[in-house]
């Protein structure tokens, strides 16, 4: 029930998790300890001590035992220790029902040999407990861990409490207690002692990060926690350990935000077309390509970064920051110094690997590996029906669909979705309501599903004019379309609008997060930072897109690739100083705007607790006298990956962005950013303050669609 309570966070299976009563030998415990799936070991059995030689002090399994220095060689140099182990080993050393004195030695060697391999905690009696009592310690300590989310050493104070009303009865009320039995399970509640830190809370310590009330900052913090083991959520492993199968990647986007993507998630999200498994590579003894690269995803010092895996680095205690980084990245170079990572909360001292795959070539090229990218977000290109907000009510628009609808009211209108993206992402960002609004106020309401890592935005207007006319040539003239666009999706819109001349067919233009003068992100230089930037940053809600871009990026990066991407190269501000570049067309082209009503929506977000390892590392970074790196990181205000003043930069260059084209008006841009923000928008725009918006939570915000509703309605 317990895990249950948790939802996706925590993936726990009786029937996979559990070997209760039945056969389980030290192999077999060795190995589902050695696989790195569990971050909890619940261990319910019995074991023994051994004065004189404590390293053979042992488990006891279905074959005999399973010594500590086996346990230690088990966990020796491995990437992802458990978290936790919970040792209920009841009546060990027992003789003649008289406990041995010597057993909190068992308690000590057997917890040397976790603690000293990275395991954060270690919890065991140091006398004998009863049963049932036992049990109910172990289930309150559970229930406080993961239900109520405290800390490892509130949880055992809160088991033990509880344990202590329950065996004594009345004593605790002010009686005494009947019979020299219930004083003997009484004493039971005493014998459970914690090894390790007991300021560790479960969901936090496994994000990487750092407790944090939420009564300090409910709006931050409700909520916020992950699980942190590669390939799948975090599990238990109870009486004595669990199956080592692992259960499908999940791609749906968490409910609610967390510190960090689960493992599982993000390991989904971030995958290529050419990704595979390196353990599934290794175990298969299939020979590499040439191109072959091996890429990790690491847990660092409490961030996490990719890893370019070679040499004997990888997985090593202690191996060097950075070093074997992504090219260019910021973060890996600033995890170089010293006097940063030693006020970081690395946990444990161990470099954890959360993903390692095998990238491969495509025989096209990189061209030919971002067009598969393509085809995973996007199978067919052309106009949508919008009949509601779910994906599953998107369906290829025809003309006979939309035909009785339009000539009742004469006008659509269109969604056009950003990079790496797919039009069922901004429609069931707006939700139901807003969706109804729309099909109640338009004849039609159309979504234009497009590639947009192998094609320019100019290309993707070219195709959004021949759908256009098929389905009606009238939709292409007298204002007939009100436009919403979202990222790189303004930059086709005004292809449309300003290189292939049909600015007439558009009376309302709305951007959302739009590089409408380009966005540091594009940029290849920026690639590896972003990369490692942007798997931070994966908890907040909607980023599904960051964690796809990390992945995307990362690989780039590693590849050194400068060309053949052209979805991406189109949006590279740098690109402004080339007369022939798409970019440089765009904004020098020569048009008339006055008919046309533009709105635009930005963000600048603000690295704060919601990613607090993130903001620790600015902050320390210039503290430390490094800041150089820090300040180029986050140089200028963006929502992740737009620069924020960039939105309302058409037309213009980037040295030009203090006030707004004389064709939009203030009263038609928000801008969204914290409260201690010192980033200065044009004069009279709207400002919203607040704390986590960002590039892909834009969509649901209520303010932005009272807004929107009221810039489409205005006569």
């Amino acid at each position: 029930q317990t895990c249950q309570e948790t939802g996706s966070i925590i993936d726990f299976d009786r029937a996979r998790d559990t070997r209760i009563h039945c056969r389980l030998t030290g192999t077999e415990l060795r190995a589902l300890l050695r696989d790195g799936g569990y971050d909890i070991v619940h261990f319910a059995g019995h074991g023994l001590f051994r004065a004189d030689d404590p390293e053979t002090s042992a488990w006891l399994l279905s074959d005999g035992e399973l010594w500590s220095l086996e346990i230690r060689n088990t966990l020796a140099e491995h990437p992802s220790p458990p978290w936790l182990v919970f040792a209920n080993a009841c009546e060990a050393g027992m003789d003649a029902g008289r406990p041995v004195r010597t057993y909190q030695g068992n308690v000590f060697g057997l917890a040397t040999a976790f603690i000293n391999q990275g395991v954060a905690a270690y919890v065991a009696p140091l006398w004998p407990i009863d049963d049932q009592l036992a049990q109910h310690i172990a289930l309150q300590f559970y229930k406080c861990l993961l239900s109520d989310r405290t800390t490892l050493g509130e949880a055992l104070r809160r088991a033990k409490v509880s344990a202590r009303q329950l065996a004594y009865g009345e004593a605790t009320r002010g009686g005494e207690s009947s019979t020299q039995d219930l004083v003997w399970a009484g004493l039971g509640w005493a014998s459970l002692v914690l090894y390790g830190d007991p300021t560790e809370e479960l969901f936090q310590a496994l994000a990487g990060g750092v407790a944090r009330s939420a009564e300090a900052a409910p709006e931050e913090a409700r909520g916020m926690r992950s699980s942190r083991r590669a390939g799948r959520p975090s599990s238990a492993v109870a009486a004595t350990a669990g199956s080592a199968s692992r259960p499908r990647p999940v791609s749906k986007p968490m409910a609610v935000p967390y510190l960090h993507a689960p493992d599982h998630v993000l390991t989904d999200w971030v995958r290529g077309p050419n990704w595979r498994s390196a353990a599934a590579v290794q175990r298969g003894g299939e020979p590499q390509p040439k191109d072959a690269i091996e890429l990790e995803l690491i847990e660092d010092g409490g961030l996490r970064r990719w890893r370019v895996r070679g040499g004997g680095a990888g997985g090593n205690r202690g191996a060097s920051a950075g070093a074997d980084g992504l090219p260019g990245s910021k973060i890996s170079a600033l995890l170089l110094d010293e006097r940063l990572r030693s006020a970081l909360p690395s946990k444990r001292g161990v470099v954890r690997v959360i993903g390692r795959w095998m990238l491969s070539g495509f025989s096209e090229g990189v061209l030919g590996l971002v067009r598969e990218y393509d085809r995973e977000q996007v199978k067919t290109e052309g106009l949508l029906s919008v009949l509601g907000a779910e994906a599953k009510q998107l369906q290829a628009a025809t003309r006979d669909s939309i035909a009785t609808a339009l000539a009742q009211k004469r006008r659509a209108l269109l969604f056009v979705h950003g990079t790496f993206s797919k039009s069922a992402s901004p429609v069931e960002g707006f939700g139901a309501q807003f969706i109804r609004w729309a099909r109640q106020n338009y004849g039609a309401v159309l979504a234009f599903d497009h590639w947009t890592l192998s094609k320019t935005p100019e290309d993707n207007a070219r195709l959004l004019i021949e759908e256009l006319r098929t389905l009606d040539p009238a939709l292409l003239r007298n204002g007939a379309l009100d436009v919403i666009c979202h990222s790189r999706g303004g930059l086709v819109a005004r292809s449309l609008c300003e290189l292939l001349g049909h600015g007439a067919a558009v009376r309302n233009l709305i951007f959302i997060g739009t590089p409408n003068c380009g966005t540091d992100l594009a940029n290849p230089r920026n690639w590896g930072t972003f990369a490692d930037l942007l798997v931070n940053v994966t908890g907040v809600s909607g980023a599904e897109l960051l964690g796809r871009l990390a992945g995307l990026l990362a690989q780039l990066a590693v590849r050194g690739v400068m060309s053949d991407v052209p979805g991406l190269l189109a949006q590279n501000p740098e690109s402004l100083g080339d007369a022939r570049s798409f970019l440089s067309r765009l904004q020098q082209a020569k048009v008339d705007r006055s008919r046309l009503r533009y709105g635009i929506v930005c963000a600048e977000f603000e690295p704060t607790a919601l990613v607090p390892n993130l903001k620790k590392m600015l902050h320390t970074a210039a503290q430390t006298g490094i800041d150089a790196l820090a300040d180029e990181l986050f140089g200028a205000a963006n929502d992740l990956v737009v620069n924020t003043a960039h939105t309302w930069g058409i037309a213009r260059s980037g040295d030009e962005l203090a006030r707004l084209p004389d064709f939009v008006s203030p009263g038609r841009v928000l801008v969204f950013r914290p409260p201690d923000s010192t980033f200065k928008p044009p004069a009279q725009v709207q400002i919203e303050s607040a704390l986590g918006m960002h590039h892909s939570n834009l969509f649901a915000q209520p303010r932005v669609q009272a807004s929107i509703q009221a810039w489409l309605t205005e006569p």
